[in-house]
Parts: C-alpha cells; sequence; structure tokens
C-alpha cells in the first residue's frame, strides 16, 4: 500500500474541499434598462382640470402626451386655431388657441387646457331685449338683468369642450345655469359692435342670446394681408399689410414702403391717425397703390367681417380695404 507524504496529504484534503463547492462563480443580477423616450421638442405643459399633457414636436409632427402614452397629431382645417386630430383616432382631437386649448380624448370632453401658470380665461359677455350680462372672472360667476330676482352668482365653474367651443354648468341655490361660447363673430342687434365670439346662456329654462370678448382680440396678433382696395384689387405681387398691436399702434407694408400710426376702436367704430411712411421709391403702379391704399385708410370709419371671414375696413365714402390673414 503506498503511503502518501504529509503534503499530498494537504493537497488532496483542499482539493476535497474546493470539489464540494460548486466551481461556477455566481451571476451578476442583470439590470432592466428602460427603453429610451426622447424628449419632445418645443413641449409645452398644459392642464386641462386634473389631467396634465404636453403638445410639443417628434422628428417632423406634432405630438400629444397624456399619461405616459403619445398620440401622433394630423392637422385638420379649422375657423381659427389649430385643429389636430390623432392618426386613425377621430374620437381624439386637440384644438389649440395659443395658451389655451380644447381636448377630446377618447370621445370625452375634457375641461378647457391652459398653459402652465396661465390665468383662467376671463368672459364678458351681454345681449339686448331684455339686456343681461354674464361675468366670469377672478373665480366668480355673475349673471344680471334689470329684474333683481334673475340675478345668479356663484363660483366660476371650470369650463369644458363643447364642439368647437366651450360650455359652462352652474347650479347654485337650486338654479341652473348652462353657457356655450363659440368663437364666432357676432354683432350686437343694437349697437351694431362686432365681438368675437357668440354666447348663448340658459338659466332656469330661460334662454338669452348675445355676444362676448373684446373686438380688439379680433384684430390685433397676424398681420392682415390685403387683396382689394376700393374695389380696384392689388397689383400682382404687391404687399400690402395692416398689423394692429395691443398698444392702439399700426403698422405695416403700404405697398412700396413702411408705414405706422395709430388706431382707435370703439365699438363698431373704427379709426385711424398719425399715420407715416418711410420715403423709398418704387416703380410708379406700386406707388398708385401706395397712395389709394393710405388715402382710403386715413378715411376708415369702420369695419365689418364678411362670411369668409375677411376684414372689411370701412371708409365713409363707401370706399374698403378688404384684407384677409
Amino acid at each position: 500500500m503506498t503511503r502518501l507524504s504529509p503534503m499530498m496529504a494537504i493537497a488532496l484534503g483542499l482539493l476535497a474541499i474546493a470539489c464540494a463547492h460548486d466551481p461556477t462563480p455566481p451571476t451578476a443580477p442583470v439590470a432592466v434598462v428602460p427603453p429610451v423616450v426622447a424628449p419632445l421638442a418645443f413641449a409645452t405643459p398644459m392642464q386641462c382640470g386634473d389631467t396634465a399633457i404636453l403638445v410639443g414636436m417628434q422628428g417632423d409632427g406634432m405630438t400629444l402626451e397624456v399619461g405616459g402614452v403619445r398620440y401622433a397629431l394630423e392637422r385638420t382645417p379649422a375657423g381659427s386655431g389649430a385643429r389636430y386630430v390623432v392618426a386613425g383616432d377621430p374620437a381624439t382631437v386637440l384644438w389649440s388657441k395659443g395658451d389655451r386649448a380644447l381636448l377630446t380624448l377618447a370621445g370625452k370632453d375634457l375641461p378647457e387646457c391652459v398653459k402652465a401658470g396661465a390665468a383662467p380665461a376671463a368672459l364678458r359677455a351681454s345681449g339686448n331685449e331684455p339686456f343681461w350680462s354674464l361675468t366670469i372672472d377672478a373665480g366668480r360667476l355673475v349673471f344680471d338683468t334689470p329684474d333683481p330676482a334673475a340675478r345668479l352668482e356663484a363660483a366660476a365653474p371650470v369650463p369644458v369642450a363643447s364642439g368647437e367651443g366651450l360650455a359652462y354648468a352652474v347650479a347654485a341655490g337650486g338654479r341652473v345655469l348652462h353657457a356655450t361660447v363659440t368663437p364666432r363673430v357676432c354683432v350686437d342687434d343694437m349697437s351694431g359692435a362686432t365681438r368675437p365670439q357668440t354666447v348663448v346662456v340658459t338659466v332656469d329654462g330661460v334662454r338669452y342670446a348675445g355676444c362676448g370678448g373684446e373686438a380688439k382680440a379680433m384684430l390685433v396678433g397676424a398681420e392682415w394681408v390685403v387683396e382689394d382696395i376700393a374695389g380696384g384689387g392689388v397689383v400682382d405681387g404687391a404687399r400690402a399689410t395692416v398689423q394692429f398691436g395691443e398698444d392702439g399702434r399700426v403698422s405695416g407694408r403700404a405697398s412700396c414702403n413702411r408705414y405706422f400710426g395709430a388706431y382707435t376702436l370703439t365699438g363698431e367704430s373704427l379709426t385711424f391717425s398719425a399715420l407715416g411712411s418711410t420715403r423709398m421709391m418704387c416703380p410708379p403702379p406700386l406707388m398708385i397703390q401706395e397712395r389709394a391704399f393710405l388715402e382710403v385708410l386715413g378715411a376708415v370709419t369702420g369695419y365689418a367681417f364678411d362670411d369668409t371671414g375677411a376684414l372689411v375696413l370701412q371708409a365713409g365714402d363707401g370706399r374698403t380695404i378688404k384684407a384677409r390673414r
């Protein structure tokens, strides 16, 4: 029998201990990495009641994000603002109007969406026969008529999308008020003043119709491009414009030169004053058109919107300037 040396015995003992254990090193846990979702470019956070949304760009298209789900938007024709429908889902519609938007999500109308930090929209509307007024501002709603018993005051409700506009509903003291506000040009049937919203209010079953918003809101913002001066059209390739500022200033291109001045808007009347321009010379047809444009502009006393939405500036002698955005 072969005897093992002391060193050999120790080595065999260590080997036996090592073999009693799994020689494979433990596998390190695999980290689960969530998919990387690229942030939306130019994203605008908005709040629709209790629902937070993001509207921004992804690639070359507009995208809506709600609850972590993204929807590709396709633009569709709209009378005002920018209207989008989710690709493949016509029951999801976003109607953007600057700092505000209307959202219908899978057929459900959400409260009006406001840009983060924006104050709630104020509403001032009125009508005639009988005279009535509706004010929603600073968290309060007040409906009033000459009859004190018809007055209704309550906390301002959160508006919800309704077709192309907004709907308000209030129940207070056993009384009920519903109001719909549609961004459709409205002409006061007594004063002739033009306002940007058509408003219908129902209080305790009685219907009141009238106008809302401020006339200036229809004029300021993007420039109006002139398409006709005193019935003579415009010179091919010429550009005449009118741009109204919030500060009561007016400016634009008169065909050849830039012009500037002031405007005054009071109810149904509109006038221009202190008109001046640069003094660059252009070909005769442009100079003739420019003189006609500035002459009619200086004689304007009122304005209207035709059935196509064009702005018609009206001089006292019947001449007009027609412009469109």
